[in-house]
C-alpha cells in the first residue's frame, strides 16, 4: 500500500475533564464498590472516555480490567420478558451463572495467575456448573425456545437450585476480592452494557460490583429506554453530551491544525454534525485527506467554506445514513492502492464487527497477514477503526469500526448491495468455523479439546453463529456445521461425563435461530429454517438429557431406542439420511463427511449398548472408520479401532478382540513416530480390553499385569497434558473400579488367588502410600471395595484439586512419574507378535 499523508499523533483528550475528575474521585479504597453509569449515543465518545479513564487509573497504580460485552454477544436473546430478580426465568438465570464464570476466568487472566484466590473462585464455578449439569435431567435446559418433553417439570425447584448455586458463587467472589486484588483500587471498565441493562445478567452484574471493595465499575452504554435500576447510593450516572462549538473548534485545531480548520470551517462542521464527536472526527479526517490531495494537485490545502458546505450538502439528511456518506467522502479522496485496499476493507469491517489480520486475509483475499497489517494500519490511520483493548486495557490484535460508522455502513451495504453483504457474511462464517475446528493449543490434541472453555474460542463460536445465520442458500449446510461442533464436543467429553458446554451451545444456537425469522422459507420436510433448526435442537437436547454417562451403558433401563430415533431425526433434518445428497463445495464436503461419521459413531452406540450382537453396530462402526480414514483423522480412527475391539469383547469374540487391540496399538505406535503426544486414556483402555480377555480365558497372572498397566496409564492421564479434571478423574475411578471388582470376585472363591492378583495389580506399589503387603489379605477379606481401592492404589484427586496446577495431587503424581518407564515400553505388550512392532 502506498503511503498516505502523515498520521497525526493521537489526539489530546478534548473536553470531559470534569467527568473524568468525578470518575477518578470514585476510584478509591473503600469497603464497597462504586458504579459510574456512562450513557450516550453511538459515537458520543464513551469508548474514548473509557480509554482515558483506564490510562488515568493505571497512572495511579490501580488494577484495570476491560471487557466489551459485544465481543461474545453477551445477553443476546434475553430481555425484560425473561424477568429479573425474583421474577427471573430459568434460562436467563442459568445464562447469568454461565456469564459469571466467564467473567471470573477473564478477571483471572487480567490480574495474573498469581491471584490464587480468583483461581479458587474459577474452580468453584466449574464445580457448580458440574453440579447443575448432573442434576439437570430434562428440566434445566438453557435454550429459550426448547420444546423437549417435560421441560417445565419442577421449574420452581430448578430455579431455586440455580439461585442457590449463584449465591454460593457470589459469596466466594466477593469474599476473595480484597485478597485477590491486593487491596489496590480496581477499575472494571465494561463497554456495551446496553446489551444486558434490561435483563438478569445486568442486574446481577450491578449487584455484584457494588459489593466489591475498592472497586469502581464503569458501565458504558447507549440509551435503550431502560434505565439502570439500583437503590444503592454508590451508583452514579454520567450522561455524555455532544461537543459545544468551542470544543469542536478545539478538537479540529488539535487534530487538523489551524491552517486547515479555522473558525469558519469549525462552525460549518459544528452545524453539520450538531457537535456529535464521532462526526466531528470524520469531518476532521476528511479535511486532512483533502488537504493532502489538494497539495498533490498543486492546489491550496485549505478547502473554502463554500466547497465544504457543498460537499456536506450532498450527504444524506438522516443522521444514521450521513456517517456512511462521510466515510464515502473520505475514501473518495484517496488515490491508487490506498483507495483500492481500504474501500473493500471498510465493507468487510462493517460486516464483521470485530476483526483481526487473519480475518482480513480470508475476506479480502490478501497474500498474508503482513498485507492485512498494512490495511489495519490504514484503517486506524483514517480513524475509522480503533484497536480493541485486551483484558487489562492494553492493545490487542483485534479492531472494530467505530460503532456509529459500522451501523451506517452496514445498513448502506445491506440495502444497496445485498449480494456483497451475503457473500461477506459467508466468508466470515467460513473463517470462524475453520477456527473452531482447527483450534491450536500448545498441549496437543487433549489440550485442544479444552478449547470449549476458552473464552476466545467461545467468541469465534458466537461470531460463526451470527454470520452463518445471515447467509447460506441451503440452511441444511448450516445445520451440518452446527452438528459437527456439537457432536465433536459430545464425542470427546459429553457422552462420558456431564459437559455444560453442550447445553450452552444449544442455548446459543436457539438464540441465533431467532434471527432467521425473516429469511425466505426453505421448502423441505423440515419446514422453515427456524422450525427445522428448533427440531434439530430438540433432538440434541434429548441426547444430552438421556445419553448414559460413564462406562456402564448396557443397563436395560437405558433408552437406546429413543436415542437412536432422535439421532435419525437429526440426520434427516441435516439432509444426511441415506439417499439424500447435499450439493456443497469441496471444502464443505469435509464437514458433511465429518457429520456423517460422527452420527455413525453414535448410531453404532445405540445398537451396541442395546444389544452387542446387533449387526447394525458393526455396520455403523465400519462406515465411521471408512469416513475418518478418508479424512486422514488418525486420532478418531485409533479410537474407533479400540471401540470395535471392545465390541468384539462384549460379543464374546476374544480372539477378534485381541486382534483389534493389536491393530489399534500398531496405529498408536505409527502415529507416535511423528506426534510427540501420548494418549494415556486410549492406552489404558487397550490394556483394560486385553486384561478382560485374559480374565475371561482364566489367565489370571497376565490379566493382573494387564490391569496394572491400565491403571498406570489411567493415573498418568490425570497429569498429561493438563491438570486433572472431572473427566480424567472419572476415568481413573472407572479403571480402579474394574480392577477392584476382579479382586472382589476372586476373593469370594479363592482368597489366596485374590491376594496374589491384588499384589500383581498394584501399580507403583512402594509409592502408593497404602497398606503394606502383609495387610492386603485382611483388607480383601474385611474391607469394602472402596477401602480396597484406597489401600492398594494411588489416590485420585479430591474435588478441590481438580483444574489446579499446584495441587498436592499433582505434586504426588510428578514424584511418581519422575523415573517412570516411557509409555511406548508398555504399549508393545499389546502387540500379538512383538517382533513386528515398529522400530
Amino acid at each position: 500500500m502506498t503511503a498516505g499523508p502523515p498520521v497525526p499523533a493521537p489526539a489530546r483528550f478534548i473536553g470531559r475533564r470534569a467527568e473524568i475528575s468525578r470518575a477518578l474521585g470514585l476510584l478509591t479504597v473503600a469497603p464497597y464498590g462504586s458504579v459510574l453509569d456512562v450513557v450516550g449515543m453511538h459515537g458520543i465518545g464513551k469508548t474514548f472516555f473509557l480509554k482515558e479513564l483506564v490510562s488515568e487509573a493505571r497512572s495511579i497504580d490501580a488494577l484495570v480490567f476491560y471487557k466489551d460485552l459485544a465481543d461474545d454477544l453477551t445477553g443476546l436473546g434475553f430481555d425484560e420478558r425473561h424477568g429479573t430478580g425474583a421474577d427471573a426465568g430459568l434460562p436467563v438465570l442459568v445464562e447469568t451463572l454461565v456469564f459469571a464464570g466467564k467473567l471470573a476466568r477473564s478477571l483471572l487472566e487480567a490480574f495474573g495467575r498469581s491471584a490464587k484466590e480468583l483461581r479458587e473462585v474459577v474452580k468453584l464455578h466449574a464445580q457448580l456448573r458440574a453440579r447443575l449439569e448432573e442434576s439437570a435431567g430434562n428440566t434445566v435446559t438453557l435454550g429459550t425456545n426448547t420444546t423437549v418433553e417435560n421441560m417445565n417439570l419442577r421449574v420452581v425447584e430448578d430455579v431455586a437450585r440455580v439461585l442457590a448455586l449463584q449465591a454460593e458463587f457470589d459469596e466466594a467472589l466477593v469474599g476473595a476480592w480484597a485478597a485477590a486484588t491486593g487491596g489496590r483500587p480496581v477499575l472494571l471498565a465494561i463497554d456495551s452494557f446496553e446489551r444486558v441493562v434490561d435483563d438478569e445478567i445486568g442486574r446481577w452484574l450491578l449487584k455484584t460490583v457494588t459489593a466489591l471493595p475498592n472497586t469502581l465499575t464503569l458501565l458504558a452504554r447507549t440509551p435503550t429506554g431502560h434505565s439502570l435500576v439500583s437503590d444503592s447510593a454508590h451508583v452514579h450516572r454520567e450522561p455524555l453530551a455532544p461537543f459545544g462549538p468551542a470544543e469542536v473548534a478545539e478538537y479540529l485545531r488539535e487534530q487538523v491544525g489551524p491552517e486547515l480548520a479555522d473558525g469558519d470551517i469549525a462552525e460549518i462542521v459544528y452545524t453539520f454534525t450538531h457537535g456529535h464527536p464521532g462526526g466531528v472526527d470524520l469531518a476532521g479526517r476528511y479535511l486532512l485527506e483533502q488537504g493532502a490531495a489538494r497539495l498533490t494537485d498543486n492546489r491550496p490545502a485549505r478547502m473554502t467554506t463554500a466547497e465544504l458546505r457543498r460537499e456536506f450538502a450532498r450527504l444524506p439528511e438522516r443522521e444514521g445514513d450521513r456517517w456512511g456518506g462521510m466515510v464515502d467522502l473520505i475514501l473518495g479522496v484517496l488515490h491508487g492502492e490506498r483507495r483500492s485496499s481500504l474501500a473493500p476493507a471498510v465493507e468487510c469491517a462493517a460486516v464483521l464487527g470485530r476483526f483481526d489480520a487473519p480475518m482480513l486475509v480470508d475476506l479480502l483475499g490478501l497474500a498474508d497477514t503482513g498485507d492485512a497489517d498494512r490495511v489495519l494500519k490504514g484503517l486506524e490511520g483514517l480513524r475509522l477503526a480503533w484497536n480493541v483493548p485486551d483484558e487489562i486495557g492494553e492493545r490487542s490484535d483485534w479492531y472494530r469500526l467505530h460503532e456509529f460508522i459500522r451501523i451506517s455502513l452496514a445498513d448502506q451495504l445491506r440495502t444497496g448491495n445485498q449480494d456483497r453483504w451475503l457473500h461477506l457474511h459467508d466468508l466470515a462464517a467460513r473463517h470462524c468455523y475453520d477456527k473452531l475446528l482447527n483450534w491450536e493449543d500448545d498441549r496437543g490434541e487433549y489440550g485442544t479439546w479444552h478449547c470449549y472453555e476458552n473464552p476466545h474460542w467461545q467468541e469465534y463460536k458466537q461470531a460463526w453463529l451470527h454470520h452463518t445465520g445471515q447467509t447460506t442458500a441451503d440452511p441444511r449446510l448450516t445445520f451440518v456445521r452446527f452438528l459437527v461442533v456439537f457432536l465433536e464436543a459430545f464425542w470427546w467429553w459429553g457422552c462420558y461425563h456431564p459437559f455444560p458446554f453442550n447445553r450452552q451451545l444449544i442455548d446459543d444456537w436457539e438464540r441465533f435461530l431467532g434471527a432467521w425469522g425473516t429469511r425466505p422459507t426453505w421448502n423441505a420436510r423440515g419446514g422453515s429454517p427456524k422450525v427445522a433448526g428448533q427440531r434439530l435442537s430438540d433432538a440434541l437436547v434429548f441426547l444430552i438429557d438421556h445419553y448414559p454417562h460413564g462406562h456402564d451403558k448396557s443397563r436395560p433401563s437405558q433408552p437406546w431406542e429413543a436415542i437412536r430415533r432422535k439421532l435419525l431425526q437429526a440426520q434427516d433434518i441435516c439432509g444426511l439420511a441415506p439417499g439424500s445428497r447435499l450439493r456443497v463445495s469441496e471444502e464443505d464436503a469435509v464437514a458433511v463427511a465429518r457429520a456423517r461419521g460422527l452420527l455413525d459413531i453414535f448410531l453404532a452406540h445405540t445398537r451396541r449398548f442395546a444389544d452387542p450382537a446387533d449387526p447394525g453396530a458393526v455396520r455403523y462402526y465400519d462406515s465411521a472408520l471408512r469416513t475418518f480414514r478418508a479424512l486422514d483423522d488418525h486420532w478418531v480412527t485409533e479410537w474407533l479401532l479400540f471401540e470395535r475391539a471392545d465390541l468384539d469383547l462384549e460379543r464374546g469374540l476374544l480372539d477378534e478382540a485381541l486382534a483389534g487391540v493389536d491393530r489399534t496399538a500398531r496405529a498408536v505406535l505409527e502415529l507416535a513416530e511423528y506426534d510427540d503426544e501420548w494418549d494415556h486414556e486410549l492406552a489404558a483402555n487397550l490394556h483394560r480390553v486385553r486384561a478382560d480377555v485374559l480374565w475371561a480365558r482364566g489367565e489370571l497372572d497376565p490379566a493382573a499385569e494387564a490391569y496394572r498397566l491400565a491403571l498406570v496409564d489411567a493415573y498418568w492421564f490425570q497429569g498429561s497434558p493438563h491438570e486433572p479434571d472431572a473427566y480424567s478423574a472419572r476415568f481413573y475411578k472407572e479403571i480402579t473400579t474394574r480392577a477392584v471388582d476382579r479382586i472382589v470376585a476372586l476373593a469370594a472363591t479363592d482368597p489366596d488367588a485374590a491376594v496374589r492378583f491384588a499384589m500383581a495389580v498394584r501399580p507403583l506399589a512402594v509409592e502408593a502410600g497404602g497398606v503394606a503387603a502383609d495387610g492386603v489379605r485382611e483388607l480383601i477379606l474385611t474391607g469394602t471395595p472402596e477401602a480396597l481401592a484406597d489401600g492398594l492404589l494411588p489416590r485420585g484427586p479430591a474435588e478441590h484439586e481438580l483444574s489446579d496446577p499446584q495441587s498436592d495431587f499433582l505434586d504426588e503424581l510428578r514424584d511418581r512419574r519422575e523415573f517412570a518407564p516411557e509409555p511406548r515400553e508398555n504399549i508393545t505388550v499389546l502387540l500379538m507378535i512383538e517382533d513386528d512392532s515398529p522400530e
